[in-house]
């Protein structure tokens, strides 16, 4: 038996041990965090909901200075959005450009276990990928003579000067929390027809910038975007000085402001705020509950590697471990979400301490009750006696 890989790996798994102990603090965090952030954003919509005052779009009035309100109607901007670094004229009030350049990927080393004892390297392969971020050019790429070029422009987020809504001038922030879109492209809204010193052909939503678009070559460049259109839209925002602009709600200091395409209701512009702050929420449950798994995996870890002593043991110890990490989770986590859930509602933990409490009094009152004596038995009531006839005594028979 080889023991070096072994030894290895088992002083691999305790340095794993601890980054289990980083996530599940880091788990234990996130789900309180997320339970308090929850019932705070709930609440401050509940009180919006309420205290929202609807105004007409055409007319701001002083009066609803610094308050939440209520507009729709037709949002323009006075000119088109242009791209500044590819010269693309965009009819929106926002518009969200993405960039993807075609690069070297280098694929790491993978190494697979033979039996727990020894190690396998796989090796290091080349790739051919469009990537949003810049990839390294590492040594290996060098030895080889390739290089990835860096991208020429970056993603952008750009918002229409002089946007407005009625009467309304809207704020950056504004524009920027309306729904987008994706925005098809065509090679002549360029100018010139190319990009990067490379012509354009359109793929689906992607404008490409190639020689050859449909063999790419490494640094061709690839742009979409997506867009934020003029036309009836419907916003709860705080008016300030005949802006829309995000609201902070004062009780629990959560910013309110919500945007929707089309003309809608108060009721469906918070009820769709209330539904998408519910999808988080579950998200994060979701997300928290699985770092604890990996981290309670972690921690488990080494049990299997030293398991591996045994070759039969082995395998059945690391399935074992992994089974007990998700009964772990399944435990702790639902209990990590209801004491954040009750800490973050005041109200409900004191009244669910005022029913533990009551429960506890009537327990003790029902024990010392002192027990009632037993019914006496019925006392037997005395044999009927048999009446006795006087008179003379009869006479012997013969």
């Amino acid at each position: 038996m080889n023991e070096a890989p072994l030894a290895a790996r088992i002083a691999l798994s305790g340095r794993n041990a601890w980054f289990g102990l980083a996530l599940l603090a880091a788990s234990l965090a996130l789900l309180a965090w997320n339970e308090s952030r929850s019932a705070a954003t709930h609440r401050a919509l509940d009180i919006g909901g309420r205290e929202v005052r609807v105004v007409d779009a055409a007319r701001p009035d002083p009066t609803n200075e610094d308050r939440l309100v209520f507009v729709r109607g037709l949002a323009v901007a006075p000119q088109p959005i242009v791209d500044s670094e590819t010269g693309i004229a965009l009819p929106a009030l926002a518009a969200i450009r993405k960039v993807e350049t075609y690069q070297w990927r280098e694929q790491s080393p993978s190494r697979r276990g033979v039996s727990g004892q020894t190690m396998e390297t796989v090796g290091i392969t080349l790739a051919k990928v469009w990537a949003e971020r810049p990839e390294p050019t590492t040594v290996y790429m060098q030895a080889r003579g390739l290089e990835n070029p860096p991208p020429p422009f970056g993603d952008r987020r750009m918002t229409a000067a002089g946007a407005s809504l009625g009467g309304f001038a809207l704020s950056e922030e504004a524009i920027a929390a309306l729904p987008t879109a994706p925005h098809v492209l065509d090679p002549t809204d360029a100018p010139g027809a190319a990009l990067a010193g490379r012509p354009l052909a359109r793929r689906g939503e992607w404008l490409i910038a190639s020689r050859t678009p449909n063999a790419p070559e490494i640094g061709d460049v690839r742009v979409s975007y997506r867009i934020a259109p003029a036309g009836d839209i419907s916003l709860a925002a705080r008016q300030s000085a005949g802006r829309l602009v995000a609201h902070r709600e004062a009780e629990t200091g959560e910013t309110i402001l919500i945007a929707a395409r089309g003309l809608a209701t108060p009721e469906d512009l918070f009820g769709g705020a209330h539904a998408g702050a519910t999808f988080m929420t579950w998200a994060l449950r979701f997300v928290g509950a699985l770092l604890m798994m990996w981290g309670f995996a972690l921690l488990l870890a080494p049990l299997a590697a030293v398991a591996d002593l045994l070759p039969v043991v082995g395998p059945l110890v690391a399935a074992g471990t992994k089974g007990a990490a998700a009964l772990l989770t399944l435990l702790v986590a639902p209990l990590v979400v209801a004491g954040g859930w009750l800490l973050a509602r005041p109200s409900a933990l004191l009244a669910l301490a005022a029913a533990a409490g009551a429960l506890v009094w009537l327990s003790r009152r029902r024990a010392r009750r002192p027990e009632a004596p037993p019914p006496a038995s019925p006392r037997p009531e005395p044999p009927a006696r048999t009446p006795t006839v006087s008179g003379p005594p009869r006479p012997p028979r013969l």
